[in-house]
């Protein structure tokens, strides 16, 4: 089993929904997501499987 990255753009939550029920592999998507209230849409949404979360690493 894998995954479907980002099928349709990660702002399209109902066509991620819609691609979420018909396949059968996990949905991923977010990696252009900057803050908690984007990634918390999706996941009320049901849009994905996976967060896709693109981490800054810390300076230093």
């Amino acid at each position: 089993m894998g995954w479907f990255e980002e099928p349709v753009s990660s702002d399209d939550l109902p066509g991620l929904r819609l691609v979420r029920n018909a396949v059968l592999c996990d949905v991923t998507a977010g990696e252009h997501g900057y803050d908690l209230p984007y990634f918390a849409r999706m996941i009320t949404a049901g849009a994905v499987d996976c967060l896709q979360i693109d981490a800054p690493l810390p300076h230093g």
